[in-house]
């Protein structure tokens, strides 16, 4: 089944996700983590983009990004955080070419300011829904979290170095299988000592607030107290699964299990891991139907307008440059026979 075709536009806040095909190639160590905050930083100096928070989970991540005025940014900034991360751990796992992402990513657009808030939570809530944790204060691996506890009180940006690619070197077998904290902290040193730019990401937790009517125009007081109440309905939530757990027997992971676990797991284990089939992309995300209903009109009606597009293209390319393109769509610049053409019909 196709994809649905990517819309951004100014102003949209988007829910972006994307996971491995396979294994849990991302584990929460201290190197893994290094990888991924350096390789975040990279990615929005190189294409900016306003970051309004992130998790990184052992297998997939998710990023709420506000569209900004250069839309190509986003899709750019994506293409190369997957890409950067890819390549870390196919050096680490000494692989020439190996897959590790699935196909693409999905990026629904929020349309709600009730459904940002809905989702903000939910990807604060992904270690302890998982079993990993009780808690996200826990939670040892990659995210925007204390970021977001203390936005308000301190910037709210950090500090890395800049990993090169050809930092990055081929791991021990034991270190690919069975990873320990000392092991993790020489690793991590390594990589360190070979990089010597430090490299700046800023996060934007407020900012998405600004483009619905419900939020636009508060003062920075009034944004923070609905962080407030994202943080008390995260916290609620994990307290509700802490005691669900206590009554079916079960046990969370931990943070000090996860902080040793290697890129394969111990024996391989994590290796062989296969994600669930996934379900069908998103192109928005509402709780209200009317809105919905409005926005996928649109979207369909600009999606066929695409289509017209190309068709129209594929004429001027074989000699009918005629035909017009549909309004609100900007065609391309013909090629250069196509103005000698043009130059003869005029003359």
């Amino acid at each position: 089944m196709p994809h649905p075709k990517k819309l951004f536009a100014e102003g949209q806040l988007v829910l972006i996700s994307s996971r491995t095909q396979k294994g849990l190639p991302l584990p929460p160590n201290d190197y893994m983590n290094e990888i991924i905050k350096s390789t975040l930083a990279r990615a929005q100096a190189l294409y900016p983009i306003e970051v309004n928070q992130y998790i990184f989970m052992s297998n997939h991540f998710h990023i709420f990004a506000t569209i900004g005025e250069n839309p190509e940014n986003l899709p750019k900034f994506i293409g190369y955080l997957k890409a950067e991360i890819a390549h870390a751990i196919n050096q680490f796992m000494d692989r020439k070419k190996n897959t590790i992402w699935e196909d693409g990513y999905d990026s629904p657009i929020l349309l709600t300011f009730e459904d940002a808030i809905r989702y903000i939570i939910y990807i604060f809530l992904n270690p302890a829904n998982a079993g990993l944790v009780n808690s996200i204060d826990e939670y040892p691996g990659v995210s925007s979290w204390n970021m977001f506890l203390n936005a308000g009180k301190e910037e709210t940006k950090y500090e890395v170095q800049s990993i090169a690619r050809s930092s990055i070197f081929k791991l021990d077998d034991e270190d690919k299988y069975y990873g320990n904290e000392k092991r993790n902290q020489e690793i991590l040193d390594r990589l360190l000592s070979a990089s010597k730019t430090k490299i700046v990401f800023k996060l934007s937790p407020n900012s998405w607030m600004d483009h619905f009517e419900e939020t636009k125009g508060l003062s920075e007081k009034e944004k923070q107290e609905i962080n407030q109440k994202i943080i008390s309905e995260v916290r609620k939530q994990e307290e509700e699964l802490k005691e669900k757990r206590k009554a079916e027997g079960k046990e969370v992971l931990g943070a000090e299990k996860l902080k040793v676990e290697s890129i394969c797991g111990r024996g391989g284990k994590n290796d062989k891991y296969v994600p669930e089939k996934r379900s069908p992309r998103m192109v928005c995300i509402s709780s209200c139907k009317t809105i919905r209903d409005i926005f996928l009109a649109l979207y369909k009606d600009l999606c066929q307008k695409g289509k017209d597009v190309y068709e129209i293209w594929k004429n001027w390319k074989e000699g009918d440059i005629l035909e017009k393109f549909p309004n609100n769509m900007f065609p391309p610049r013909p090629p250069f026979c196509e103005f000698l053409k043009m130059d003869e019909m005029l003359c």
